[in-house]
């Protein structure tokens, strides 16, 4: 069951794996291992004088993909859509007979070829001879904000690249003739099957390619007036058909065993894309026609530069709770991954059969594939498909290539089923059920959505680093800071319509939910809530769980079992020394319940069969001793007051038994005198 094949696979570096076993531990490409490196070629963005009497090149740039098709109830990829799209925006170059860049120009936002300004005519000298254009997956233009008064531009500065060691741009090209007077007018097109384009199936890059540029175009347009300028560093993404990225994280592992992996790394602004295996596009996991995957990964780079991304990285699936910051950041890309192709399907995938196979509400998946069926010829297959508008207390089965079930009955593997009444919060902890709540908070079903697509003003309002939880006053970010930013994004008034998904379909209970509190104790303090000074008591309440094979993966519940604050030294806590747990049983198992500090970035230690880890580079301090009383961290006055610190109290569940009944009070005080600390309003 851990090695499920059907883990969500499209992944980025940091913190995404596949398959239940595959963590690239490393988020600095210069691991990547290169017998020598070409610097990319410069950038053709200046318009060169033509001279007199020039003559004009006219002409189009376009690109096909495949199309998702039906079998039998799964979404697979098939032929190529029967229109090309157009390629927008993308860098062109006029060459001569001697391979010199004579002219400059960029493609419209039909695909024509124009001067660099966008507007003007593509010129080239009036000398008769052979010329060679080009149209590179490359862009460094200012993106159009018109429609929003007062918006301030921001760049698509991109580059998609098929090599990470060569860095050289995918392209189309054709040769034109020109007779000093007129020139032949070219029609570029970039294919997506290999029996048209020597394999090279430049296709798949310029997909890559347009699903940036339309997200960026969402954006443009759906941020309201805030300024996204934090979009302007050029991102290199890294595609070649039949290449697996993997590889250069693994270099020195077998290729044919590596899994296919697609990842961002962040800091680094770079993103891969899985292209295949050992050549093989055909029926090896591909994703360069996947647009849900590959706009998951933009969105973490959308995370990474306009919010701030706190995920530590490790196993994550649709199956299991999970440390609440990477499920945010999976769920979030999850997320964008479903609602820009919903919302920009005529610029993604405009083929009419779609529509007719998707019917209503349209595109609401999350989907990866593998391989392709083109006609009688192919092999196809769905590796991952979500709808992000079921009801999270009724999602997929996780049963490859199946239909729909209607029922998640309590014995099946199923896509992060969730019970806001007898596990109220645990949706902040499971990436599908943070997925399905943002979308259907933020798009139109038959029922259960708010069926508004305008919301995503306050959902980037809510993220970015200017007015939402990016800022650098909220340390340990999940969802449940996301939705409080939401809140306030709504002027505290958030729709009841969303609050309904939240408290009533997918179990992400804002912070001040009652539902967290049980005959008068706080049973779940939010993830990340601070600590604050009183002279009285609080009554918290810890009821640990079974670290469960169908809950858990078999590591600590950090719903259940953990809980975390937010410990703000120098703001909150500047005379406190040490910090002192104790507990009372209530009922159920005996265990020990101890005190761990993190810092900001930490990767949370789990114990392994009945073990403690009672020593960790992670841990800045700890009492992990046995019993559950009296356990004391000390020495804080040595912490830094600029870093933020968590506090986790934390109950020792590996190798036992938990009885449900499970239950203990607890306080923390300080070595102040009747000085206790409590959790104050997120």
């Amino acid at each position: 069951m851990k090695k499920l094949l059907y883990t969500i696979l499209l992944l980025y570096f940091i913190s995404c794996e596949q398959g239940g076993g595959f963590a690239p531990s490393s988020p600095d490409s210069s691991v990547f291992q290169c017998p020598s490196t070409v610097a990319e070629i410069a950038e053709c963005s200046a318009t060169i004088n033509p001279g007199a009497s020039p003559v004009t090149v006219t002409g189009t740039a376009q690109f096909f993909k495949r199309t998702i098709t039906s079998q039998s109830s799964s979404l697979i990829l098939g032929a190529p859509i029967p229109a090309a799209l157009a390629i927008k925006f993308a860098e062109v170059r006029v060459l001569n007979s001697s391979g010199t860049v004579i002219q400059c120009g960029t493609t419209s936002n039909s695909g024509a070829l124009l001067a660099v300004d966008g507007v003007s005519s593509l010129q080239i000298p009036n000398t008769a001879g052979a010329y060679t254009v080009e149209v590179l997956s490359r862009a460094n233009r200012a993106m159009n904000v018109s429609g929003v008064p007062g918006k301030p531009a921001f760049q698509l500065y991109t580059s998609v690249k098929n090599d990470f060691c060569k860095n050289e741009p995918h392209k189309v090209s054709a040769n034109i003739t020109s007779d000093g007077i007129t020139a032949s007018s070219p029609s570029l097109i970039a294919y997506a099957r290999e029996s048209e384009s020597s394999s090279l199936i430049q296709g798949g890059a310029f997909n890559i390619y347009n699903n940036l540029v339309t997200t960026y175009e969402y954006l443009a347009s759906n941020t309201g007036t805030v300024n996204i300028s934090c979009l302007n560093p050029k991102l290199n993404i890294y595609w070649q058909a039949g290449f697996n990225p993997a590889q250069y994280v693994y270099p020195n592992e077998n290729p044919s065993t590596v899994p296919n992996i697609s990842f961002y790394i962040r800091g680094q602004n770079e993103l891969y894309i899985n292209g295949g295996k050992l050549g093989n596009v055909s029926t090896a996991d591909t994703d360069h026609f996947d647009d849900a995957v590959i706009i998951h990964e933009i969105g973490h780079h959308i995370e990474s530069v306009c919010g701030k991304m706190d995920s530590p990285g490790g196993t994550h699936n649709g199956l299991f709770r999970i440390d609440p910051r990477l499920s945010w950041s999976e769920g979030w890309g999850n997320y964008m991954g479903a609602h820009i192709v919903q919302n920009n399907l005529n610029a993604i995938n405009p083929d009419p059969a779609l529509s007719t196979i998707l019917g209503a509400p349209g595109w609401v998946y999350y989907l990866d594939t593998k391989g392709y069926k083109d006609g009688a010829s192919g092999t196809a297959s769905e590796i991952i498909k979500i709808s992000l508008i079921r009801a999270g207390s009724n999602p997929e089965i996780v049963v490859n290539n199946s239909p729909f079930v209607s029922t998640c009955g309590t014995e099946d593997l199923c896509f992060d089923k969730v019970d806001p009444v007898i596990n109220p919060g645990e949706g902040h902890f499971r990436e599908v059920a943070i997925a399905r709540s943002l979308f259907k908070s933020t798009n139109t079903c038959a029922s259960g959505c708010t069926n508004r697509s305008d919301y995503f003003d306050e959902v980037w309002k809510s993220i970015d680093k200017i007015t939402g939880m990016g800022q650098s006053i909220y340390p340990f970010r999940s969802s449940v800071r996301f939705y409080e930013r939401l809140h306030a994004a709504f002027s505290n008034s958030t729709p009841a319509a969303i609050d309904s998904i939240l408290n009533t379909d997918e179990a992400v209970q804002r912070s001040n939910s009652a539902d967290y509190t049980i005959s008068g104790n706080l049973t779940w303090p939010t993830y990340g809530v601070k600590l604050v000074p009183t002279m009285t008591a609080c009554n918290l309440e810890i009821r640990p769980r079974n670290e469960d094979t169908a809950v858990t993966d078999v590591f600590s519940d950090q719903r259940y079992s953990n809980h975390f604050y937010f410990i703000d030294k120098a703001t909150s806590l500047p005379s406190v020394t040490s910090i002192t747990l104790n507990a009372t049983k209530l009922a159920g198992t005996s265990l020990d319940l101890d005190l761990i500090l993190y810092q900001e970035g930490y990767s949370f230690v789990t114990d392994t069969a009945g073990t403690k880890t009672t020593s960790s580079a992670q841990f800045i301090k700890s009492a992990r001793g046995s019993g559950f009383v009296n356990k004391t961290i000390s020495s804080l006055d040595t912490l830094s007051l600029t870093m933020p610190y968590l506090l986790n109290v934390r109950a020792f569940t590996t190798g036992t038994s938990v009885s449900p009944s499970t239950q203990y009070t607890y306080t923390l005080t300080t070595n102040n005198v009747g000085e206790y600390l409590c959790p104050t309003t997120f």
